[in-house]
């Protein structure tokens, strides 16, 4: 599960936005503020795809969503629901740096598969860099 709290600014409303691994390939999106126009997005997407932040904005749920229900074109709380889903996924490589690297490799391989499965073939040319720092 990973947790994003946005300081929207002008509007002086704070959001934070939860995003945890759902059942069959599914997010599952929480949305904690007094903005009434972000509560109303979450009708529209307590439970996305889990290949959104792989969409593009004219078919995004996310940003459709915020077309529907947000005045402020500026606001920030889409972007941020979609980075929270990404570093939700980031984290499962980091949960395994122990893993041997070969190990690793066909792990992450295997999550870029479920992402987008038209590129599988791609994924065997992916190289897991592991910074010991």
């Amino acid at each position: 599960m990973t947790k994003v709290i946005v300081n929207s600014g002008a509007c002086g409303f704070t959001v934070a936005i939860t995003a945890e691994k759902g059942k069959d390939k599914k997010v599952l999106i929480a949305l904690d503020t007094a903005c009434e126009m972000v509560q109303k997005m979450l009708a529209d997407i307590a439970t996305v795809d889990h290949r959104v932040t792989l969409t593009g904005f004219r078919d995004n749920p996310v940003y459709l969503s915020a077309a529907k229900h947000l005045k402020h074109v500026a606001c920030p709380v889409p972007s941020a629901i979609l980075k929270a889903i990404e570093k939700d996924l980031e984290t499962f490589a980091g949960e395994r740096l122990d893993l041997p690297r070969p190990q690793l490799a066909r792990l992450c391989e295997n999550v870029v598969r479920n992402y987008d499965p038209c590129i599988s073939c791609a994924t065997h040319a992916l190289t897991v860099t592991v910074d010991e720092q």
